[in-house]
């Protein structure tokens, strides 16, 4: 059985931001939409609801916060994840104006493209009406002019394009996903990946292994690696900041020319363990030398 002897840290991971053209986006169509006809409106159990335009956002005073956004069904090792610095306006902010029913408990969501969700009143007060991302005007593909960011959540509590929230004291119907079974909170799951080597690379020794962990707000408490099926090995990490994932790179001296499967898992600060069929796994070829 092959063991993770030698293991050690290597340089500095890569950049946790993702550039705009890599973030992953939805597979549907940006709506067309005109930024001097759009308006945000917040509405339901309140006593004053509020409409905002475009040029009504952007006055405002605004924050800029890190956050990771993975899709519910990303699978082991997806593309579906990515990380970014949002510019925008914190909903607590907007939400202090109004005068709020006390039995509100859920937030209804609505987009411009039909996208319906719901999501717990408490999660979007931590929220961001978002206009940038990564210091430029947020682009049409990922939600121009405005997308709810939520950190925490998967992606799909988190909409593009978004024009409604209505505040209630019940979630309603949900949207598409809850009624497809997934849940009603959203929350992100512990998750971790490998994103260097890709699968059946041939790479030469010592082995360089990269990827990420991920758990929501949860902090990332440990990450672990094991060879063809041997003993789980904690490899050392870079903490991030609250919502962001975090990012591990090490090398490995393989003992000797072959291929060996890689497993990658997280158990976060609560102790959540990575479920094993969700555990990333692939192969690497190991040839004799370096940097092949």
């Amino acid at each position: 059985m092959t063991s993770l002897a030698g293991v050690r840290a290597a340089k500095s991971p890569e950049p946790l931001i993702a550039p705009g053209e890599r973030l992953f986006r939805v597979y549907t169509r940006p709506p067309d939409l005109r930024v001097e006809f759009w308006s945000l409106s917040i509405g339901g159990m309140t006593r004053h609801p509020l409409s905002l335009s475009y040029d009504d956002l952007l006055a405002l005073p605004s924050r800029e916060i890190a956050c990771t956004i993975v899709c519910a069904a990303n699978p082991p090792g997806g593309e579906r994840i990515g990380h970014a610095r949002w510019t925008g306006v914190p909903l607590a902010l907007l939400l202090d104006e109004l005068t709020v029913d006390s039995r509100v408990a859920y937030a209804r969501l609505e987009a411009a493209d039909g996208h319906r969700t719901v999501v717990r009143y408490s999660d979007l007060r931590r929220g961001l009406v978002a206009y940038g991302m990564n210091g430029e005007r947020l682009a049409a593909e990922h939600g121009f002019p405005a997308r709810l960011i939520i950190p925490g959540l998967v992606d799909h509590k988190q909409p593009r394009w978004i024009e409604r929230i209505e505040l209630w004291d019940t979630p309603g119907d949900g949207g598409l996903w809850e009624q497809r079974g997934w849940s009603l909170s959203g929350e992100a799951p512990t998750v971790a990946a490998i994103t260097d080597p890709h699968p059946l690379q041939i790479v030469g020794t010592p082995v360089r292994l990269a990827g990420y962990a991920f758990a929501g707000l949860r902090d990332i408490a440990t990450v672990e690696l094991s060879v063809d099926g041997g003993p789980w090995t904690p490899v050392p990490f870079e903490p991030g900041e609250p919502g962001s994932w975090v990012r591990w790179q090490v090398e490995w001296p393989a003992p000797e020319p072959g291929d060996y499967q890689i497993s990658v898992r997280a158990i976060d600060i609560n102790g959540t363990l990575q479920p094993p069929d969700r555990i990333h796994r692939q192969t690497v070829r190991v040839r004799a030398g370096r940097d092949l």
